[in-house]
């Protein structure tokens, strides 16, 4: 009887330990495929190793924007559309399905040396700046970003910011809207001897819309007669209006702010002064217009790119207004989507930096040369980013018109627009 028992306790083991073989060998298998999952999607399993912004858990990710100053317009509904994406990315989990993502937002007020007392207090907690919103602010911080090796997504839109390492530009630049805005009046709406004048901001902001209007001048054969500037912090632009209306300029190109836009229009409508205005993405003042106001637009375009607000034709844009309705505030506009569109690119960069094993800073400057072309899913022109470190930029736009009966944005498509003299035009 014992030797019958010991037996039969000898089988069991034996069976045991088949089993277990067998489960060894199924599971090394499956084990080989998870784990290239896990690699490619999750860092290796969750070994991360915490950095700057990244506790092992959650990623920290800076932001800077002007939400008391000349541009609050343009940052606090940038704000409110880069939260949507974030509280969708966290709904899903996070980057890789498994790190939440957290905005840790600073105030500007439009003034670089804000912006740089910003950036400091915020460096050793973030992994990178999501934005930084103002070329003078960029301008000040950028060599902090390039002395720490923090990367960080412009939140202006001057070409030139294509050319640095630690920058993650996504936009069409001003010099090519203006470019293709004035390529576009020239043959569409006048002619090279309309009197063509320049209204922008007295900062690198309104150089960098000015040089691509020149550009477009010596390219078309049309002069500017008159380029004249305001202060971002201005409220009055008599003087201003009542130059160009003097030099009788038929089409003003507007480098500006939606705010300072506003109050020009009105008082150029006040003096009797209604040329064809072309403005780049920032001067779109569509947060003015109503129904009442509506005629002081009536000769208003300005050039971005991407799709009419709305248009659920475009998936980005059905998915936007779909987490737009779950997670933000309000309707949402332009403002916001572009907000929520300048952190698709975050997002793929994170993605990556997770799928290579590495989000500390210099992780994250490798991971940029392995995107690609962005996926703005449709909701813009992409720029590549190429493995040898270059970047091909967008040049393409799309010419809006001023209209109060859109939803959202008040801005309907009119045509996409590309040039001959914006791919000729070189950011060196």
């Amino acid at each position: 009887m014992v030797l019958k028992n010991r037996w039969l306790r000898l089988l069991a083991v034996l069976f045991s330990l088949s089993l277990i073989a067998a489960a060894c060998s199924s599971s090394g298998s499956d084990d080989d495929g998870d784990q290239a999952d896990t690699d490619q999607d999750g860092g290796g399993g969750g070994t991360l190793e915490p950095t700057a912004g990244f506790d092992g858990e959650t990623i920290t990710l800076g932001y800077i924007t002007d939400q008391s100053g000349p541009f609050a317009a343009l940052g606090i509904p940038l704000v409110e559309g880069a939260q949507v994406w974030v509280d969708w990315l966290n709904d899903q989990g996070g980057i890789a399905g498994q790190y939440p993502v957290e905005l840790e937002v600073a105030d500007s007020g439009y003034v670089a040396q804000t912006a740089i007392e910003e950036y400091q207090r915020l460096k050793d907690s973030s992994a990178m700046f999501a934005f930084i919103i103002g070329t003078p602010s960029v301008n000040a911080v950028l060599e902090f970003l390039e002395e720490d090796d923090v990367t960080a997504v412009p939140g202006t839109q001057d070409g030139r910011w294509y050319d640095f390492p630690v920058l993650l530009p996504v936009a069409v630049p001003y010099q090519i809207q203006m470019i293709n805005g004035a390529d576009w009046y020239v043959n569409e709406m006048g002619s090279t001897d309309d009197v063509a004048c320049v209204l922008r901001q007295d900062d690198e902001y309104g150089e960098a819309g000015l040089a691509g209007v020149e550009f477009a001048a010596g390219e078309l054969g049309f002069d500017v007669a008159v380029e004249t500037t305001y202060a971002a912090d201005d409220t009055e632009y008599t003087a201003q209006v009542t130059e160009l209306s003097d030099a009788g300029c038929e089409v003003v190109y507007m480098v500006s702010g939606a705010r300072q836009t506003n109050a020009f229009l009105t008082e150029a409508s006040e003096l009797g002064f209604s040329p064809t205005y072309v403005g780049a993405f920032p001067s779109q003042a569509f947060l003015f217009i109503t129904p009442d106001s509506a005629a002081l637009y009536e000769n208003f375009y300005m050039v971005n790119t991407g799709p009419q607000y709305g248009d659920t034709s475009v998936a980005g844009m059905a998915d936007y207004l779909d987490r737009q309705a779950t997670y933000g505030e309000g309707e949402g506009d332009t403002f916001t989507l572009t907000g929520y569109t300048s952190m698709l690119p975050v997002g793929q960069l994170l993605e990556q930096a997770v799928a290579d094993g590495d989000l500390g800073r210099a992780g994250l400057q490798t991971s940029m040369t392995q995107l690609g072309e962005i996926d703005l899913e449709g909701l813009g022109a992409a720029p590549t980013y190429n493995s040898d470190g270059s970047r091909d930029i967008p040049r393409t736009s799309v010419i809006f018109k001023a209209d109060p009966s859109v939803a959202g944005s008040s801005m309907a498509f009119v045509t996409e627009w590309s040039s001959d003299a914006a791919e000729a035009f070189d950011f060196g």
